[in-house]
């Protein structure tokens, strides 16, 4: 007897593309146990924008978005610079409603963005899986 699954409808939420995960968005997205949809906050770093500790402009020149279902929520190029604030976020519960995910997976928990994809998936009773990156940022460091 065969018993037959339904795929797992996996949301990843990210606020804007980012070279080193995008070759795991297209991994998880090829595997038939999952249906991928990742959602990003802004289209920042495909659209390009100018890193200011660099002073350079950036734009990636590796496809950041092929291989996997995703969308924008924002695409304003007033955006240059991730904060706690922008992307807000707004619309994730839109998005939650029309792709209905069994679980919503969070790369980060400080920022608007974050807050509202947490609060959104609570309020519609979807699971959470958090995934963070450190960061050192608020270490002040010295030149010996």
């Amino acid at each position: 007897m065969a018993t037959h699954f339904r795929p797992i409808r996996l949301a990843i939420l990210a606020t804007h593309p980012i070279q080193y995960q995008a070759p795991l968005w297209r991994r998880l997205a090829g595997d038939t146990r999952l249906v991928v949809h990742v959602v990003y906050g802004s289209d920042l770093s495909v659209r390009g924008y100018l890193d200011r500790e660099f002073g350079v402009q950036v734009r990636w020149d590796t496809p950041l978005t092929a291989g996997y279902s995703h969308e924008f929520l924002d695409c304003d190029p007033s955006l240059q610079r991730i904060e706690f604030g922008r992307p807000t976020g707004s619309g994730l519960g839109a998005v939650f409603d029309r792709f209905r995910p069994d679980v919503v997976l969070l790369n980060a928990y400080n920022g608007l963005f974050w807050l509202r994809g947490l609060s959104a998936a609570r309020l519609r009773g979807i699971p959470v899986v958090m995934r963070h990156e450190a960061s050192d940022e608020a270490v002040v460091r010295t030149i010996r």
